[in-house]
């Protein structure tokens, strides 16, 4: 809103001699604005104007360069980059909320990406191969991803930066997740549980757990705060090891105002951050409840499966929410749960939507993709154009 970049240096190994920064901004090859500090200050306000913004159709980036200096000139030097956009949560037309880009309601789209390999598990192969992952929800038409219950490397973002994918970021939630009586309850009936009482259930009654879980997750936030692609932080999922979460999302919102917060996604609902936050499986899309002060996402859904003999981690175990045995007939119910039931939804106030998900995982068949990325279960053109006429929906 105020077209003006703030650059604040950590100066590892800093002395009394430092006497300021310089700043530099390009376009380009195109120097557009610059700014220096005369006194030991390692902060500074860099005015931008008439800024290009970056958004998922441009995915505009600037370069940065900052030096330090002394007395007698420059002692070190970094170069950089960032994107000039603002995540919001505004109203739309009827005054419903909604999730917002550069103040403009915006329909985030893209599917669960839980980032599991084959060949390392949480580790992948290599950088090609996660880009490889994140071109193809490009190709696919999607707008966003959510990167499920992992911190990734610093590369993932920045290719998520460049290629204009918004990155629904969770926190790892530790502890322990909820019984299966009380998870099978809140799926069927949405059943309530409050999270702030009884901490033995999600493993959270000893105090250095939760204490571990803020200092972890303020060290997330910190870790990738200055990635433009972040559009939203999700404290806890499923309530595994859920607690506090109003309160969580209270902090959360005072550390970093600059985003988005879905406090509780899928389960039991605190009232807290800026989403309403549903995981639907086993049934149709519901109707959505009125929320004044929150944006309702549907943050997990779908989940088809198809299996492919040959692409599979465990022969004995393939899940998913319903089963296909060919690939015209999963393309045909993926567009129709878009068309008959996630669309109708967005006239009622739906701000984005989560699609399980890229790749399958292990024992989960459900992906986009097989486990080994070699066999993409959908037609490619139908999809995308679906997802096209989502976006514009």
């Amino acid at each position: 809103d105020t077209s003006t970049l703030r650059v604040e240096v950590n100066a590892s190994g800093a002395t009394n001699s430092l006497c300021g920064i310089n700043v530099e901004i390009r376009d380009g090859e195109g120097l557009v604005a610059a700014g220096q500090t005369s006194d030991e200050k390692l902060d500074l306000i860099v005015p931008l104007p008439n800024p290009k913004l970056w958004s998922p159709d441009s995915p505009h980036l600037y370069d940065l360069t900052v030096e330090i200096c002394d007395n007698a000139g420059p002692v070190d030097r970094v170069g950089s980059y960032f994107g000039m956009r603002k995540f919001s949560l505004g109203r739309d037309g009827e005054g419903r909320p909604r999730l917002c880009l550069n103040n403009q309601p915006l329909f985030q789209y893209g599917p669960l990406d839980q980032g599991y390999w084959p060949e390392g598990l949480y580790t992948p192969p290599s950088d090609k191969a996660m880009l490889c992952d994140l071109e193809l929800v490009k190709m696919l038409g999607c707008n966003m991803v959510r990167k499920h219950v992992k911190v990734e490397p610093a590369r993932y973002y920045y290719h998520c930066d460049q290629l204009g994918l918004i990155v629904w970021q969770d926190m790892i939630n530790g502890a322990k997740a909820v019984g299966n009586i009380k998870s099978f309850l809140t799926i069927l009936f949405g059943s309530k549980r409050r999270d702030d009482k009884n901490l033995r259930t999600s493993g959270r009654h000893v105090y250095d757990s939760r204490y571990d879980y803020m200092r972890e997750l303020r060290e997330v936030v910190e870790h990738l705060y200055n990635f433009t692609c972040i559009g939203m932080w999700v404290p806890f999922n499923e309530g595994w090891g859920q607690f506090d979460a109003r309160a969580t999302a209270e902090w959360l919102k005072l550390y970093d105002p600059t985003r988005p917060i879905d406090h509780a996604s899928g389960w039991f609902d605190q009232g807290g951050g800026d989403c309403h936050s549903l995981h639907v499986y086993f049934k149709s899309l519901p109707k959505l409840k009125p929320d004044e002060k929150r944006a309702a996402i549907l943050s997990e859904f779908g989940g088809y499966s198809l299996k492919h003999e040959g692409h599979l981690w465990n022969c004995d175990k393939n899940f998913g929410y319903k089963k296909f045995k060919t690939s015209d007939n999963l393309t045909e119910a993926y567009i129709s749960l878009l068309e008959k039931q996630l669309m109708p939804l967005i006239e009622q106030g739906l701000s984005g939507a989560v699609y399980t998900q890229l790749a399958d995982v292990e024992i989960e068949t459900n992906g986009f993709v097989s486990y080994d990325r070699a066999i993409m279960k959908m037609d490619v053109s139908r999809v995308r154009e679906v997802h096209e006429k989502l976006l514009n929906t």
